[in-house]
């Protein structure tokens, strides 16, 4: 299983975005401009003037994928995705300043075109860090001047790009409709924002005795990097979570799919 978390730069959860929910997500990604009002979020009239706007990965991800497909906007659904720079390049070092936001332009991935502004990172690790980044005067291309960035993270990116509390910046975990993330929660089901791991096998190649020992480990636990979680929670917990699930989705492994609660499925 793959823990995906909503994350928000750091002054945007110190402003109050501390959640977000499946009505919010599929707002944001229906608008016809990528961004909505911050006051969605905190609940502050006063935020109306300041806007949250959507980043993310392209539609080669998974990820994304999972993503829209949990929150019911549909898993190929196109959006509106903001590209944060820092000077002529794409922010991708947690703590540096954004200097400017326009939608993302036209792209091709792995010889498909993406039109319009539904392209994004192809690397989870450096959108999780250009949600770390500042962003907070910089003026949008539409004419919006400060706000805070969204995004969908794998845990793991999602980690790399987090800092102390005392730090001005750096990327802030959302709860998911109401419900922070922990492994508890997700064996448990009341953290649904989760996917599947697939391992594919090329039945030309010899390679099953190498995607075999890769899947014993990952049930196992082993090697320790896949039990690394510290004692706040924060880190990998494959073999708990492996051994105490106790929900899946549509019965057959479906990504996307409704819960199905069965007490101790040990995986």
């Amino acid at each position: 299983m793959i823990p995906f978390v909503w994350a928000v730069d750091k002054a945007g959860y110190n402003a109050g975005i501390t959640n977000i929910d499946d009505v919010t997500i599929n707002e944001l990604v229906n608008s016809s401009k990528g961004h909505i009002p911050r006051s969605v979020f905190t609940g502050v009239a006063g935020d109306s003037s300041l806007r949250v706007y959507l980043t993310g990965r392209n539609p080669d991800s998974g990820t994304r994928l999972s993503t829209f497909a949990v929150s019911g906007a549909g898993a190929l659904t196109s959006v509106i995705q903001w590209e944060p720079k820092v000077g002529s390049a794409d922010a991708s070092a947690v703590g540096s300043t954004i200097t400017s936001l326009t939608p993302w332009a036209p792209d091709t991935v792995n010889f498909v075109k993406i039109s319009g502004s539904n392209s994004g990172y192809s690397s989870g690790g450096n959108l999780a860090k250009a949600i770390g980044s500042i962003y907070t005067t910089a003026t949008s291309n539409d004419g919006y001047t400060g706000g805070n960035l969204v995004t969908y993270l794998g845990y793991a990116d999602y980690l790399a790009a987090t800092t102390s509390s005392a730090t001005a910046y750096g990327a802030v975990a959302l709860s998911y409709n109401g419900t922070p993330f922990s492994y508890t929660a997700l064996e448990n089901g009341q953290y649904h924002f989760w996917g599947y791991e697939h391992l594919y096998l090329n039945p030309i190649t010899s390679q099953a005795a190498l995607i075999n020992t890769l899947a014993t480990q990952i049930h196992d636990g082993t090697p320790a990097v896949l039990n690394s979680q510290n004692s706040a929670g924060v880190g990998f917990q494959v073999t708990d979570v492996l051994a105490n699930m106790n929900v899946e989705r549509g019965g057959t492994d479906k990504d996307g799919q409704p819960f199905e609660y069965s007490t101790g499925l040990g995986f």
